[in-house]
């Protein structure tokens, strides 16, 4: 089994396939200029004003949690070979994403050349002017700015920030573009998974591998169920299979539903449940894959697979960071990578259950990280269970946390042109007990789902959607956008 901290067998995004948040490592240009601008002192503090922005901007990136590494320690970047210096000492480094600043105006052309050789992830940061004094303190947002339509012209994506002397702004702003550029390099890298294939007459998920690669450089390898079922069962040993028993009994203390419910489990089911989640690990580690569909019904319940749902083992790899998606929704679970790379944090793929004019009913089988559910041990948390429907195991029932900020979207293809629908809410509680996952989301205006989801659904808007915590529309859009995605409204 490949080891996933090594950066060349495991892929680019090995160090961060099974972890909620990828650790972005951020690499800092100083893009200076061979003549000496003129002076223009801080009033505040004496220093040259370019100077103390520049600290400031440095204090910035020092608290944002990140690994920086600073190119303007070690090369003065103030033409093309210095620029080259400072771009390969950044790869030296490892670094994701670039963020080039100029306190002063730096030289425009070397804007093409920083963007031929690093690629996407780069993000240009512009300072402020001094406010009090006649002298122009250093013509950041100029510089920025030309750069920034430069390589935008020359269809070279790249982000921007700039807001003013609003520095907590732009402390958001800078980690929002951090994310855009970091998943749009990484993007165009990952694998995705399909097991099997859609469920039957689940249609609106047949995926287009091509598009999908034209479009986000992302490509798509098929594992046949046969493939998958025999490594569930001949390739995990029971030894493996016991220790992950104790692993979810022990460790994770996930409780039991009773079994008067008619729904309920006991320690015997946990084996198969296991067998599956060892078995999906065992595939993403062997092949690198950075998501996953799976055909997870008829078959895999059914006497010809485990004979136990896969939605217990869905829920926990989710739990650990790593996109998923059931009934084969190879879309659904890009939208949860995208998620993921954007530092949404951890993804739960739901139906579309019902909704009126404000309110949005979310639900599925009982695959729901445990981040977004009410915590283990509360009545609402996570319980090993049975399908509603079979009564047969491997789900795990919770309710979507209460209170929570949140934003639901997908990514989808009609037409041969990948579209995007994102709406922010707040979970509220549910209006009645659901077996499986249930949450209730409420949209403020001017979002009305009975007027939207008709207009939605002329574009072939499919049944399942992604559940993020927080304000994410901000970022998805711009990420579909960079992409030439249409973004519904």
């Amino acid at each position: 089994m490949a080891d996933q901290t090594d950066g060349i067998s495991a892929g680019p995004c090995g160090r961060f396939r099974f972890t909620e948040y990828p650790d972005v490592r951020v690499g800092l240009i100083h893009l200076d200029r061979k003549r000496p601008w003129p002076s223009c002192v801080n009033p505040e503090t004496g220093n040259q004003w370019a100077d103390d922005v520049k600290e400031k901007m440095v204090e910035i990136l020092n608290k944002s949690g990140r690994q920086v590494f600073r190119s303007d320690g070690e090369v003065k970047v103030d033409d093309d070979p210095t620029l080259r210096q400072a771009v390969a000492l950044c790869n030296q480094k490892g670094v994701d994403v670039l963020v080039a600043i100029q306190p002063t105006i730096s030289d425009g052309r070397l804007a093409p050349v920083l963007a031929q050789q690093w690629g996407k992830g780069l993000v240009f940061w512009a300072s402020p002017e001094e406010q009090t004094g006649e002298m122009i303190s250093g013509n950041s947002l100029v510089g920025s700015h030309l750069m920034t339509a430069t390589l935008r012209q020359l269809g070279r994506p790249c982000e921007f920030v700039y807001n003013n002397l609003d520095w907590d702004t732009a402390a958001v702003r800078l980690e929002q573009a951090v994310n855009l550029g970091f998943a749009s390099r990484f993007v165009q890298n990952t694998k995705i998974a399909l097991i099997g294939h859609q469920a039957p007459g689940f249609v609106d998920f047949h995926p287009n591998p091509f598009l999908l690669s034209q479009t986000f450089g992302s490509i798509l390898q098929h594992v046949g169920l046969t493939e998958y079922t025999t490594t569930a069962l001949e390739g995990i040993t029971d030894e493996e299979v016991q220790k992950d028993v104790d692993h979810v009994l022990n460790e994770l203390k996930l409780p039991f539903k009773a079994l008067e419910t008619g729904f309920g489990v006991e320690k015997k089911d946990l084996p198969a449940a296991s067998r599956h989640y060892l078995a999906m690990k065992k595939l993403v580690v062997t092949n690198n894959f950075d998501a996953l569909a799976i055909r997870c019904w008829p078959e895999l319940p059914g006497p010809h697979g485990l004979g136990q749902w896969a939605y217990m083992a869905l829920a926990r790899l989710a739990t650990e960071g790593f996109p998923v998606a059931c009934e084969g929704d190879v879309d659904g679970a890009f939208s949860c990578m995208v998620g993921k790379l954007l530092g949404c944090g951890a993804v739960y793929l739901s139906d579309w259950l019902e909704h009126d004019k404000n309110t949005l009913t979310l639900w599925h089988g009982g695959m729901a990280p445990f981040q977004l559910s009410e915590a283990v041990g509360t009545p609402l948390g996570p319980c090993i269970s049975r399908h509603f429907n079979n009564k047969v195991p491997g789900c795990l029932d919770a309710t979507i946390k209460i209170g929570l900020d949140v934003t639901v979207f997908r990514f989808w293809v009609m037409n041969n042109k990948y579209h995007l629908l994102v709406l922010e809410g707040q979970t509220i509680k549910p209006k009645r007990h659901l077996l499986g996952n249930n949450g209730l989301v409420e949209f403020s205006p001017p979002v009305d789902l009975v007027e939207g989801f008709d207009r939605w659904l002329e574009k072939g808007f499919p049944h399942h959607v992604c559940v993020v915590q927080g304000k994410q529309k901000k970022i998805l859009a711009k990420f579909a956008r960079d992409h030439g995605v249409l973004v519904l409204e």
